[in-house]
């Protein structure tokens, strides 16, 4: 015997007993499945967050595309509006028993006339006329037909009517002496009005309300 203790000639790395084989292959075994569950839960925390930033950035672009949307649509529109010309004032007439309803319509409704006043058109009318005046009898059909057929002007059978159409009012029968009676119901409504020639069919009726200072009035 050389005196040299049992195992001393093992190579490096071999194991003394079974008992101590099992033992070191599940401490490998443990330790490996801790690296591996550490690195798996490395794996999804990381796109985990990634995923929470993106949800984040895609929130706030959206925002940022409706704020920008909504911005340029105003935009928009208020240029539309600052470029749109200004609705044409509605016209009613009182009163169709005058050349001068004719003359006014031309005027104010063909743009092609050389004389042509913008601004306004007449739409409507009431065709008013006295029987016993010969000038307006003879004439307040023709003129009426007129104004209907040619210029497209609706005919309405009250004032009241006229004035819920309108946004102001030219008062041109020939009897003065209706004048009073036509334009009590323009006032009411609030109507401003233009009054043609005759004023009134008197000087008592000319100086009563509601022609004395009413600001509604032009004569």
């Amino acid at each position: 015997m050389s005196g040299k203790s049992k195992g001393a000639n093992k190579p490096v790395g071999t194991f003394r007993s079974p008992a101590e084989v099992r033992t070191t292959r599940k401490l490998l075994k443990d330790a490996s499945q801790t690296s591996l569950n550490k690195t798996m839960k490395s794996k999804h925390s990381r796109p985990r967050r990634n995923e929470k930033k993106r949800n984040i950035f895609f929130h706030r672009t959206a925002l940022f595309r409706l704020t920008l949307m909504i911005a340029l649509v105003a935009c928009v529109a208020s240029l539309a509006l600052a470029q749109q010309e200004p609705s044409p004032l509605k016209l009613g007439i009182i009163g169709l028993d005058t050349s001068h309803v004719i003359q006014f319509t031309q005027l104010l409704n063909d743009p092609k006339n050389p004389e042509h006043v913008p601004g306004a058109r007449v739409i409507v009318a009431f065709k008013g006329g006295s029987p016993d005046i010969e000038s307006s009898a003879s004439r307040v059909d023709k003129f009426t037909a007129e104004l209907r057929d040619r210029w497209g002007v609706e005919l309405v059978n009250s004032i009241e009517e006229l004035c819920q159409r309108a946004d102001a009012v030219v008062l041109a029968s020939v009897d003065g002496r209706a004048h009073l009676a036509q334009v009590r119901p323009v006032f009411a409504a609030r109507k401003r009005v233009f009054i043609d020639k005759p004023l009134a069919g008197s000087l008592h009726d000319a100086e009563i309300a509601p022609f004395r200072g009413n600001e509604n009035a032009f004569l």
